[in-house]
């Protein structure tokens, strides 16, 4: 038992050492778990506080660098608090709003808007959506309203909280006003000014192309350049702009028809300007042009072209080089001498340029001319000297002048050259300064007289052997000192000649034209001198050249002529067109109380009125008044105008079928289509807008019809318009009859019948038309006038209105009294 009690014991204390034991390694272990954990906690708080001093150099940096941002930025920068009150602003925001900054913190914000209405604005949309990007109007210290940009943002902190608000602004008013300006003048241009992209698809127009085309600058965005384009010319414009494309032309001058959305034609001349890609020019953006309407000029020249036709042969007689190139140097026309000289067939002119046949020591002189005539620069149309190379390599020196043609845009259409072969004669002028018995063979085998006159000894030292052939006097004549200015000088001219003596003895050479009578017959000289000085400089002689211009001026005289007769002939049209026209006592005989404004835009017009009294088939009188505005104006107009008033007076006395003013439309046009032999295949839309009215007394009636038209009745100071129908009196693939309307009528009621001259007049500040309404509240306004002082009105307003701007219409107006 001992022995067990003395185990027992043994047991319990080993099993209290192991105890022991395991307390004393978990002790150590966790010693060292906590020397581990003091370890890294120590090196991250190291790290930490290192990563912090980083951060707050970096902040500090940061602020710098905010402040300097702040502090010298152009844009004005403010900044608020949640209440919006003004925490800080920097030196821009100082003088674009004229407050010191002590002055502003700690004030609204709402302090700098020009009104409650721009703060709302822009403390709305701030509220929606954190920010505001956009134009407002700020108010300065002083008072002064400014149209600034501004960029504003809440400010917001870890919380999501709103702590304040930075506004960034820049003063645009000037800007502003500018793009103001700039908008208003290319709206109120007469030219349509556009933009479009690389294929032909506009992306602007301005407002001149609703007056010109019908088409407002909404319902042209996006369209097609060719949707406008007459078909006639489809392909004259398609070839000019794939040779502008293909050779990226920067700028190109082409003249072609339009057609308005009434399917009207418009002539017109456009210049266009190619846009490059910035970073790649060979790349083109797209186009901006500038269209300028050429009718007037377009069809004055269509109808001279007749004209031409006459005294065209008079220049390809002449025995001057005549040449004609447009604006690239293409070959237009070329007269006999020329071809005859130079050797080059018409096949030939149709392949070369005329660049391609300059001879090679005057090309730098010739593009150096030509660049000249294009920019306008200063040079001498009158005196042109260069060398031509014929067909087979022969030199021919050409001396002469030119005439250039150019667009109402400044660009150069043409360019027309009157030249003489010169070669021999310049081949003289260097052989004088060898040996003058060789000019002297030289110049005895050409048509021009030369000579050399000597100053001093006042006498001739050499003249041209032909000088009897041109001049009337063989070379005897002049050496024997005999005046020949005395002896043949037309008296007209004698002093012009003296002038230029005078001249010469000056020094300064002359350029003459006179006329001398050489056997009866008056001839054109022209004479060139130039004076030769001496070694010391003094002069000694002059010496000149004289040339028979006879059959130029006669050429000049005939298309004179042809402008007199044309003039001439206008007249006598308008004298023809008056007397078809009523008087003014044949219309009081009608209607008493009436007034009638006609004026033509040209010396005639496409315009015309009727006012007499038709007799019906029982032997009744109406009074009938009808306005009539034909196609175009001018000349064509009045040919057609003529023809329609006698269609009109024709169609009220016929009895086929005609008993209202409907019917005699219908009987007009049938017979105006079939004078014209109009089909599908050659449909001529020449015709005419008109309003037909007939009074019955009797029924207290009006009966009226229209084509593109209308009736006015004021009564009472109230105005009913009734329109006509929607065609005109002319060709239509679709023709409808004419609609009849019966209109009750009292005494005391205004008939008004009016063209569209009156209201499609453009004046007034803005350049505007007059219009409908304008014309409508002058006609209600003013009834307590007499017919004849609202006429006086009416011209009156039409003046003031118009100004010094062109008329653009035949203008009519009638208006009668029941």
């Amino acid at each position: 038992m001992k022995i067990n009690s003395e185990t027992s014991l043994l047991q319990e204390q080993i099993a209290n050492d192991h105890r022991v034991q395991y307390i004393l390694v978990a002790g150590m272990i966790i010693a060292i778990i906590m020397i581990l954990y003091l370890y890294n906690r120590s090196r991250k708080i190291k790290l930490q506080n290192k990563r912090i001093k980083k951060q707050g150099l970096q902040l500090k940096d940061s602020e710098q660098k905010y402040h300097e941002i702040f502090d010298f930025s152009l844009d004005s920068i403010i900044t608020t608090d949640p209440n919006g009150l003004v925490t800080n602003l920097n030196k821009a925001a100082e003088t674009m709003l004229g407050f010191p900054s002590g002055e502003l913190i700690g004030k609204n914000i709402k302090l700098v808007y020009s009104s409650e209405k721009e703060f709302s604005m822009v403390i709305d949309q701030l509220r929606k959506t954190d920010a505001y990007s956009g134009e407002i109007l700020n108010k300065t210290k002083d008072g002064k309203t400014l149209i600034t940009r501004l960029s504003a943002n809440q400010i917001r902190n870890q919380d999501g909280d709103v702590i304040g608000t930075m506004g960034i602004s820049r003063d645009i008013t000037k800007e502003s006003i500018l793009k103001e300006e700039y908008n208003k003048l290319i709206n109120n241009v007469s030219d349509i000014i556009y933009t479009t992209d690389v294929h032909g698809n506009f992306t602007y127009a301005n407002k001149p192309v609703e007056s010109i085309l019908g088409y407002s600058s909404e319902e042209m965005v996006g369209k097609s350049f060719k949707d406008y384009i007459h078909e006639d010319d489809l392909s004259l414009v398609d070839d000019h702009f794939i040779e502008v494309f293909k050779k990226k032309l920067k700028e190109s001058y082409l003249e072609f028809k339009l057609k308005s959305k009434e399917g009207k034609t418009v002539w017109v001349g456009q210049k266009v300007n190619t846009k490059f890609n910035k970073f790649n020019s060979s790349i083109i953006d797209g186009y901006y042009g500038i269209v300028r309407v050429i009718d007037d000029r377009k069809r004055a020249e269509l109808s001279l072209q007749g004209s031409e036709k006459k005294y065209r042969n008079l220049i390809d007689n002449s025995s001057d080089l005549i040449q004609v190139i447009d604006h690239n140097g293409k070959f237009t026309y070329v007269n006999r001498a020329w071809k005859r000289t130079l050797k080059y067939t018409e096949e030939d002119i149709k392949n070369i340029n005329m660049f391609d046949i300059i001879h090679p020591e005057n090309t730098e002189h010739c593009m150096s001319l030509f660049e000249s005539i294009k920019l306008k620069t200063e040079f001498d149309p009158k005196r042109i000297l260069y060398s031509l190379l014929s067909k087979d390599g022969e030199k021919i020196v050409v001396e002469g002048s030119l005439n250039i043609n150019y667009s109402e845009e400044g660009d150069v259409i043409s360019i027309q050259s009157f030249l003489r072969d010169v070669t021999v004669q310049k081949e003289a002028q260097k052989l004088l300064a060898q040996k003058e018995s060789t000019l002297r063979q030289i110049t005895e085998t050409i048509n021009d007289v030369f000579y050399l006159y000597n100053l001093i000894e006042k006498k001739y030292e050499y003249i041209s052997p032909n000088c009897e052939f041109m001049l009337g006097a063989n070379p005897q004549f002049f050496y024997d000192g005999r005046n020949h200015t005395k002896e043949f000088g037309l008296p007209e001219d004698r002093k012009k000649l003296q002038e230029a003596r005078d001249s010469m003895n000056k020094g300064i050479s002359y350029d003459i034209n006179f006329r001398i009578i050489v056997k009866g017959e008056i001839r054109w000289i022209n004479e060139k001198s130039f004076a030769i000085r001496d070694e010391a400089g003094d002069i000694v002689a002059n010496s000149g050249i004289c040339r028979d211009i006879t059959d130029i001026q006669k050429a000049n005289e005939t298309i004179r002529t042809q402008n007199l007769e044309i003039g001439s002939s206008i007249l006598y049209a308008k004298q023809i067109q008056d007397a078809v026209l009523p008087s003014r006592a044949d219309i009081n005989s009608v209607f008493p109380d009436s007034c009638v404004i006609f004026r033509p835009k040209d010396v005639v017009s496409g315009d015309f009125y009727i006012v007499e009294n038709l007799k019906t088939s029982d032997d009744l009188e109406m009074p009938v008044f009808i306005v009539g505005d034909c196609t175009g104006h001018g000349v064509p107009g009045a040919v057609l105008s003529l023809m329609c008033n006698v269609l009109v007076r024709e169609s009220f006395t016929t009895r086929y079928n005609v008993n209202s003013p409907a019917a005699a439309l219908d009987y007009v046009r049938t017979r105006l289509t079939n004078f014209f032999s109009s089909t599908p295949e050659k449909n001529i839309r020449d015709g005419m807008d008109i309003s037909f009215c007939i009074v019955d007394d009797e029924k207290s009636k009006l009966y009226f019809s229209g084509a593109h038209s209308r009736c006015i009745l004021v009564r009472n100071g109230q105005l009913f318009e009734h329109r006509g129908d929607r065609q005109h009196v002319g060709y239509d693939e679709n023709p409808k009859p004419f609609t009849n309307h019966v209109i009750d009528i009292e005494e005391g009621d205004r008939i008004y019948l009016y063209s569209d001259g009156y209201t499609d007049q453009f004046g007034g500040e803005r350049g505007k038309k007059f219009g409908k309404l304008r014309l409508h509240k002058l006609l209600m306004n003013n009834g307590n006038l007499s017919m004849n002082e609202l006429g006086e009105l009416l011209s009156k307003t039409m003046d003031d209105w118009q100004g010094d701007i062109d008329q653009v219409d035949d203008i009519t107006f009638l208006g009668v009294q029941i």
